[in-house]
């Protein structure tokens, strides 16, 4: 069975690898990491098996101008699943969980950066 949480402290070094493991370069990993530190307002939810983190998904601040008003929202990227966990809704799980938690917190909207099918 699937958990999805906000992530926890402990979770920081299994993210890292996750995101290093699904992306093929520490590039995310490292983006996920500077975000994590300079975005208090960022929204990180892992997926757990167990004790073991299957999934990730980051969203964090991004503002848009707007016919000369600037609107604050979140943006979605990254997200990552272990590559055997692919294809069973943990990725699914993840944006709907977030998505609800954003909500409740007040944001108008969230920017998916890097998928198409979202």
């Amino acid at each position: 069975m699937i958990t999805i949480r906000i992530e926890k402290p402990e979770d920081v070094l299994q993210v890292r690898r996750l995101n290093k493991q699904a992306f093929e370069t520490p590039a995310e990993a490292n983006i996920v990491d500077a975000l994590r530190s300079a975005c208090p307002s960022s929204l990180s939810l892992v997926a757990v098996d167990k004790k073991h983190v299957i999934g990730h998904i980051l969203f964090s601040p991004v503002a848009v101008d707007f016919a000369g008003t600037k609107i604050e929202g979140m943006g979605l990227a990254p997200m990552a699943v272990l590559q055997d966990r692919q294809r069973q809704g943990t990725g699914s799980q993840l944006v709907k969980q977030g998505l609800e938690i954003l909500q409740k917190r007040g944001y108008p909207f969230v920017i998916v950066l890097g998928h198409p099918e979202y």
